[in-house]
């Protein structure tokens, strides 16, 4: 999800790489398995399953939200 912690990413590699911030943010993006942001509707997903008798027998897990960027 883009944020302002995404924004200072921005800033500070295209500094250091001299190029713009959206240059970084599209570097950013190719790493993505899905080749995308995740979106707030992607958080909302996993919580309205996790909320739903669906997961009522799930404990103690740990979910990635992250269009398998995590696989890497």
């Amino acid at each position: 999800i883009r944020t302002p912690m995404w924004e200072k990413i921005m800033e500070v590699g295209s500094g250091l790489l001299s190029t713009d911030k959206e240059e970084i943010w599209q570097i950013g993006m190719s790493r993505i398995p899905l080749k995308r942001a995740q979106t707030e509707e992607d958080v909302a997903g996993m919580v309205l399953f996790l909320c739903s008798d669906l997961a009522n027998n799930i404990t103690a897990q740990s979910f990635n939200v992250d269009g398998g960027m995590s696989m890497y």
